[in-house]
């Protein structure tokens, strides 16, 4: 009989506009592996007021549940993903709470930005409501038969608290439960009692046992990783060295390695902790001229004007665009870089040494010269994105690309000659597995799933350092060394290009061993 498997996810970019982040892209790609491997799986979602308006749906079923102490009632659409198989169902649950919509655009959001009074107040109800309305169809029988249940990140934690403590929903002590970790440094703690995003509001009377929910450091409130890491019968992480890590605490000279004050529970759960390492789509590679890259972005930058005219960001970067697309050919190099612009992606690159008075990305930028152009791609950080708006300032072969673009970060992996990604940890990274898939070797931080995909001198290069100065003078020096490589050796430079075009991380690899060490 094949494993019935239900994953329960915040995003799913199987659905069109279901996806943030690279969450969005595991609950896309796993579930066609593992289907694949002759399991049958079902992915459910919220609908954030919007996916279950997706065409070719059916339904919906109604779905009663229990929550804040009344009755409600949400709504199971079965839905049609990007790439449908036979043995994967795809469901949005609808509850008109789910339904938030950006004051700014009118659009609606997945994620909500709450003061910092109540960081993640929002969201927080929102999945505790979604997670009962699941537990709720599980009871019912209407996600079919199962017998696992994979959660992934704090989102679905409620759903084990659920399990552990509420009698209404038997069917789900019957499952194996799976808790994915995507990134640890997002934990959302929230009181036990007195607010109207506390455990008590979203299930009131609930008997359970506070010393297995509890935060580490706020003895009164709840972790919902913390109770995700404690209740699951499996812990799942997205790369071997990121295991192992997280069973460390951080230290004074880098606070972002480390358990993120939840090692402890992490070194207890040792023997349910495994670390798998995403993988990757390989279809076939890119032909892109770098006119027509230029071409592209000048267009995307456009749009972004329209929307923000007095914006100094898109007007400096369709300046360097302009001046680069009448320059008519493509400068000798092209560093690329698509991220978020939050700490742990790009504070290296504005982090003082201790080596050096200039910054790593302006010492980068200098070793670059006339000759080459750095194109990073994203948005994050007010402060972050201002350091790096005056670099761009500074050094003309800098164009700094405020936003996103799912069409131009793809067109960028496959554009450059070296990918830069430098980051401070990494669960796992995919923006390194895309760039290298259109031989495109990579600049990276020897962390996490970098670690794990990057061999310095193999397929890329690497480095590292025992504090932040010391990984960011080690950066800087990293990156000159590579653009001395490929001006002065270019036959060497090459074989490295083609190993990291070669080297596979496969979905079908992943499944494996989820089957393996997860599922059994």
């Amino acid at each position: 009989m094949a494993m019935q498997i239900l994953m329960v996810a915040a995003e799913n970019d199987a659905l069109p506009g279901g996806k943030v982040g690279g969450e969005g892209d595991v609950v896309r790609d796993v579930p066609l592996a593992l289907a694949d491997e002759g399991c049958q799986v079902t992915v459910v979602v919220p609908s954030y007021g919007f996916l279950h308006n997706l065409p070719n749906k059916t339904g919906p079923i109604e779905v009663p549940f229990p929550f804040a102490g009344r009755p409600e009632r949400a709504w199971l659409h079965e839905v049609t993903g990007r790439q449908p198989h036979p043995r994967v169902r795809q469901y949005v649950l609808h509850h008109d709470q789910f339904l938030l919509l950006d004051p700014r655009t009118q659009k609606p959001r997945i994620f909500w930005d709450d003061p910092p009074q109540a960081p993640f107040a929002t969201d927080a109800t929102k999945f505790a409501r979604f997670c009962a309305g699941v537990a709720a169809a599980i009871e019912d029988g209407k996600l079919g038969p199962l017998q696992c249940l994979h959660l992934h990140d704090w989102h679905t934690a409620p759903l084990l608290i659920l399990r552990r403590y509420d009698p209404r929903f038997a069917k789900l002590s019957t499952l194996r439960t799976v808790f994915t970790i995507h990134n640890l440094a997002f934990q959302v703690i929230r009181p036990f009692h007195g607010h109207e995003s506390s455990l008590a509001a979203w299930f009131p009377g609930l008997r359970c046992e506070p010393s297995r929910l509890v935060d580490p450091r706020y003895g009164d409130c709840i972790n919902l990783m913390a109770a995700g890491i404690r209740l699951a019968d499996k812990i799942h992480v997205v790369s071997q060295p990121y295991a192992e890590e997280i069973l460390q605490p951080a230290t004074k000279d880098n606070p972002y390695l480390g358990g993120a004050g939840l090692e402890a529970d992490l070194q207890q759960a040792k023997p349910r902790l495994v670390g798998i390492l995403n993988g990757c789509e390989y279809p076939a590679t890119q032909d892109l001229t770098f006119q027509k890259l230029i071409e592209t972005l000048r267009l995307i930058v456009a749009g972004w004007r329209d929307k923000e005219p007095a914006s100094d960001y898109h007007r400096l970067a369709a300046e360097r665009l302009a001046k680069l697309q009448a320059v008519g050919r493509r400068p000798r190099i092209v560093l690329t870089c698509v991220t978020r612009v939050t700490e742990q992606k790009v504070l290296l690159m504005v982090t003082p040494g201790q080596r050096a008075q200039q910054l790593p990305l302006a010492r980068i930028l200098a070793d670059l010269g006339d000759d080459g152009v750095l194109l990073l791609l994203g948005s994050g950080d007010p402060a972050l994105e201002r350091q790096l708006l005056q670099l761009s300032g500074a050094f003309p072969n800098f164009v700094f690309l405020k936003g996103y673009s799912d069409v131009g970060a793809l067109l960028l992996y496959g554009a450059g000659n070296l990918f830069l990604m430098p980051s401070t940890f990494e669960p796992c990274g995919i923006s390194q597995m895309l760039a290298m898939r259109e031989g495109q070797p990579c600049v990276v931080n020897q962390v996490g799933g970098l670690k794990e995909t990057v061999q310095d001198g193999g397929n890329g290069f690497s480095f590292t350092g025992a504090s932040l100065a010391e990984q960011a003078d080690n950066f800087a020096a990293k990156t000159s060394a590579a653009l001395a490589m490929f001006k002065s050796d270019p036959a060497r430079y090459q074989q490295i290009c083609d190993a990291a075009r070669a080297t596979r991380f496969r979905w079908r690899d992943s499944a494996k061993k989820y089957l393996a060490q997860l599922y059994q």
